[in-house]
Order: structure tokens, then C-alpha cells, then sequence
């Protein structure tokens, strides 16, 4: 098998025709936002899911295991699983009440994420934590519903959640996490991505990406290509 840049990918919509196609890895959520949208209710609306933490922290658990990933029994997938939610919570805690420690603990040790270094070399600005958590700037009305989970690793996961600003619309979300099982063992971020995400027809045009140092917001000319 060649590298992961060697390889090629085809994106389809429901209608089969193509929406994307490059060489790499896509990015998955600038993907969705800008070509593959969900479907929505009879008003154009994507319906709203509570998030049920046991029940996403079982389906985690019972995905790793179909798709043979050894999380090992200490401690047990679910409680990986619960762990990495209850994580995101914080995060979004932090985030609509302009926590700005807590927010500094949940990034502790991040290295920087590529495609926000990508942007900033290309001459993107980027917002500290301090600015985007500031009274007037903060999400402080957001809601998070419909969390899931992906654990890669027992050191590695993904989660995702719908995002509902207070003033309207719906925005798709995903942060990438780390685990060091000597180190505490706590979850914590390393990347969180954002775009919107509507089932009324619209196409996204911006999108946010956010690493330790702060946040990127990027629009028009989005590139669906790894990075």
C-alpha cells in the first residue's frame, strides 16, 4: 500500500453524483459542510437529538470492537468512552461561560494542529483563546446536542456534536483528543474544527478551525483536501 498522499478519494451525494475528489485524505466536516448536507424534517430543519452519553459511550465502545481496535480492559472501552464525552461537556462549558483556565487545562501540552499552521503560513490571523472567550465574543447561548464518540486508540478519539447557536442554524463540530495513560489519563484536546452544517439546502462558506493557540475562521475558497 502506498502513503496516505498517495491515495485518492472519490465524495458522493445521495444523487451519485460527485462532489469532490482529490489525492490524500478529504477533510471530512469541510466535506460535509460544503457538498453533503443532511437531511432535515418537512420545515427544512435538522431535528434536534439530546445526547445520551451512555448510550453514545456503548455505541463507541461496541464500534471499536467491530472494527478490531484493542482498547485493552483498564479501564474498560466505556468508561474511555464516557470519559472522552464528559471531556467534550467540559469543553463546551468552558467555551459558552468564558472559562479561560479551563480552557487553558483541556489544551495543556497541544502541539500545534497542521491546518491551522497551514493557514497562518499562508497569512490566515488567528484569534487567541482569551479574545474568542471574552464577553460579547463567546458562544455564551450555544448548545451541543447530538454527541458521538469514535475511540481510534486507547490514546486517541474523536468526538462530534451539532452545534445551535442562539441565534438560529446549526453547525457541525468535531475536536480530535489525546491520552496519556502515565500522565494522568485525562482526555485532552488537540484539535476542534467547526462548519456549518444546515439541512435547508444552504452551502456552507466559512469554517472555524482552533488549536491550543486560538482560532482561524477561513471563508470561501474552502479546500476539502487534508491539512
Amino acid at each position: 500500500m502506498g502513503s496516505l498522499r498517495q491515495r485518492a478519494w472519490l465524495a458522493l451525494n445521495l444523487k451519485g453524483r460527485s462532489v469532490g475528489s482529490a489525492l490524500g485524505s478529504p477533510r471530512w466536516d469541510e466535506l460535509l459542510g460544503t457538498s453533503l448536507q443532511p437531511m432535515g424534517d418537512a420545515y427544512g430543519e435538522l431535528v434536534e437529538v439530546a445526547t445520551d452519553v451512555p448510550a453514545a459511550a456503548a455505541d463507541a465502545a461496541s464500534t471499536a470492537a467491530a472494527m478490531g481496535i484493542d482498547l485493552g480492559q483498564r479501564p474498560p472501552p466505556t468508561e474511555l468512552a464516557t470519559a472522552v464525552l464528559d471531556a467534550q461537556s467540559a469543553f463546551y462549558l468552558a467555551l459558552t461561560s468564558g472559562d479561560v483556565p479551563a480552557m487553558a487545562s483541556l489544551w495543556e501540552g497541544a502541539a500545534p494542529d497542521p491546518g491551522v499552521t497551514d493557514v497562518l503560513g499562508a497569512g490566515g490571523r488567528l484569534d487567541p483563546w482569551s479574545a474568542q472567550l471574552r464577553e460579547g465574543a463567546r458562544p455564551s447561548g450555544l448548545r451541543a446536542t447530538d454527541s458521538d464518540a469514535l475511540l481510534l486508540s486507547a490514546t486517541e478519539a474523536y468526538t462530534t456534536a451539532v452545534e445551535r447557536p442562539e441565534q438560529g442554524g446549526t453547525l457541525l463540530a468535531s475536536q480530535r483528543w489525546r491520552r496519556d495513560p502515565d500522565a494522568g489519563g485525562e482526555w485532552l484536546l488537540a484539535a476542534h474544527r467547526t462548519i456549518p452544517w444546515s439541512a435547508d439546502g444552504g452551502t456552507a462558506v466559512a469554517t472555524l478551525r482552533c488549536d491550543g493557540r486560538g482560532c482561524i475562521a477561513l471563508a470561501r475558497d474552502i479546500n476539502t483536501r487534508s491539512g
